[in-house]
């Protein structure tokens, strides 16, 4: 207590980066000059003289709770330095023993029981003085710490499960087989290329693509065999597409291609491309192509490329014999 006569305010002082300065101070001892303040060592936190009486310590939580930051990345607080650079008052959170012989130590316990950590402090009056306050601080600085912990927590928890369903959506909308989009991803991209199309009024192609001896390789080399005639289609599919165009599987050897913005002469080429690149691989494929009309809907447009497609077939074979 402050002797008689004499105000003995304690003030908590913020200071930038994080850190928090706790000028202690004893009855009577006067204010540092400006000379002794320029003084100071260059990596001694910036005060800001911010006096905050031991009453409203609570209405001070949000700004300890943003220099609360700096404890939980470094592990150890410095609240306070001595005028020789030495540290008067440190915080240190995790688990640290508290030590009998060692000055005044003053755990940071929730109510629970848990102590987060602990306030170092040197045997000396003015600090013996303020010992309750720094009791008070103890309490209101672990509630804090635990607070934050807990929606650090939350967030990470949060974050956990937005990646799990990004992922499960991607899986959803992924071949297992060839890592191209799936039927399901095609219905999406089929609405989405139609929204394009409509609003910019760009003209699109719809490609149907079917491979011709999948059956053929299945009887001969076995599942495998079969796998492996569809990866490399794929792969071929996905590397020769023009950059905006997209492609997925749609069935067991079926691919499906949308191409915007692209008239039937691009719609042409590519075909021809597709054809002569998968041919250089040892792939036949039957191809069917449909220019997007505006009076139709893309899917009309993708059921009308997968007929052209089937015609395609049934003419390939009887070109075979």
């Amino acid at each position: 207590m402050a002797p008689e006569g004499q105000k003995g305010d304690d003030a908590i002082s913020l200071g930038k980066a994080g850190h928090v300065s706790q000028q202690l101070q004893s009855p009577g001892t006067p204010e540092p000059d400006a000379n002794t303040a320029n003084a100071r060592h260059a990596d001694d936190p910036v005060v800001v003289r911010e006096p905050v009486e031991r009453d409203t310590f609570l209405a001070s939580a949000r700004a300890m709770l943003d220099a609360l930051h700096a404890c939980l990345g470094g592990r150890s607080w410095e609240l306070w330095r001595g005028e020789g650079g030495e540290s008067r008052l440190l915080v240190r959170t995790g688990r640290y023993p508290l030590d009998a012989d060692a000055c005044i130590q003053i755990p940071l316990e929730v109510q629970d029981g848990r102590v987060l950590g602990v306030i170092h402090a040197p045997e000396s009056p003015e600090v013996k003085e303020v010992e309750p306050v720094l009791a008070q601080l103890g309490r209101i600085l672990a509630t804090l710490l635990d607070t934050e912990r807990a929606a650090r927590r939350l967030e990470h928890r949060a974050e956990v499960a937005a990646r799990r369903a990004r992922l499960a959506e991607e899986q959803a909308l992924t071949d297992g087989l060839t890592g191209l989009p799936n039927r399901r991803a095609w219905e999406r991209m089929l609405a989405e290329a139609e929204a394009r199309a409509t609003r910019y009024a760009e003209p699109a192609a719809v490609l149907a693509l079917d491979l011709d001896d999948l059956k053929t390789v299945n009887d001969r080399e076995g599942h495998l065999g079969g796998d492996l005639l569809i990866r490399v289609a794929a792969d071929v599919l996905a590397r020769v597409i023009r950059r905006p165009d997209r492609v997925a599987r749609v069935g067991g050897d079926e691919f499906g291609l949308i191409a915007i913005p692209c008239g039937r002469e691009q719609a042409d080429v590519l075909s021809v491309r597709l054809r002569s690149a998968l041919a250089e691989v040892g792939v036949e494929a039957s191809l069917g192509v449909e220019i997007h009309d505006p009076e139709r809907t893309l899917r009309e447009t993708w059921n009308r490329a997968d007929a052209a497609m089937y015609h395609d077939k049934q003419t390939r074979r009887r070109q075979r014999g």
